[in-house]
């Protein structure tokens, strides 16, 4: 084979490398729409996460009513957004919620019977009380990104809160807007009154203190321990 047929050789096999780099190249870029059912969440949890993978041709819809998601873009921009959906569309997790009030003081000839040792050591770094009254416990069981509300303690004290998500690693719940509020009833009606308000993290069967005030003109404390169990 002479030079001259080598250098043909070559020109077409350049030519036909790069029709077909054109032409991948030409389908890459190539916008493309695709649906999403969102089977065990709302669409709204996925929106605005989207919104940040999309590019700048990129579109967004969503139907909250039949829980769909169409997305118009590249790609590349799909292939992300189909991990971030098969990684979040899950089943949301169920959580055992366990709240108990302990009315607390100090009292130096008092004797610290067993079944408080463990709000002893939840509180000791904090607070020297050997005094502890139990005033009610509730067991709820609470869904992933919902909110929970209910009354317990004969009506004394109404809970609420949202529990935000389930984190997988650490093995831990996150609380956002955890209120706790006495009720009062008097001649007036009923009156509602904040005693603790807060957004934590909460360890996967770890009780944990919550919060701790004074207990209206008392020499008490209010003490609010929370425990979860992840399903």
């Amino acid at each position: 084979m002479n030079r001259k047929n080598i250098k043909i050789i070559l020109f077409l096999f350049i030519i036909i490398f790069l029709t077909e780099y054109n032409l991948s190249y030409s389908q890459l870029q190539q916008m493309v729409s695709k649906s999403y059912n969102i089977k065990h969440r709302h669409t709204e949890d996925f929106t605005p996460l989207i919104q940040a993978l999309l590019s700048k041709k990129g579109t967004i819809r969503e139907s909250q009513e039949m829980n769909i998601i169409i997305v118009t873009d590249y790609p590349p921009n799909l292939t992300q957004i189909d991990s971030l959906i098969n990684i979040n569309d899950k089943p949301l997790k169920q959580v055992t919620v366990t709240i108990e009030l302990y009315l607390c003081s100090k009292d130096n000839d008092n004797t610290i019977p067993p079944e408080f040792e463990i709000v002893r050591k939840l509180t000791e770094n904090f607070y020297d009380f050997n005094r502890f009254e139990k005033i009610d416990r509730a067991l709820i069981t609470a869904q992933e990104n919902s909110s929970t509300q209910f009354i317990f303690a004969g009506e004394k004290y109404s809970v609420f809160f949202v529990l935000d998500y389930v984190e997988e690693n650490s093995k831990s719940v996150s609380f956002r807007n955890f209120r706790l509020t006495e009720i009062d009833r008097n001649i007036r009606g009923k009156i509602e009154k904040v005693v603790a308000e807060t957004s934590t993290k909460i360890p996967d069967n770890t009780p944990t203190m919550l919060s701790a005030s004074k207990y209206k003109n008392t020499d008490k404390s209010l003490v609010v321990i929370v425990g979860v169990i992840i399903s």
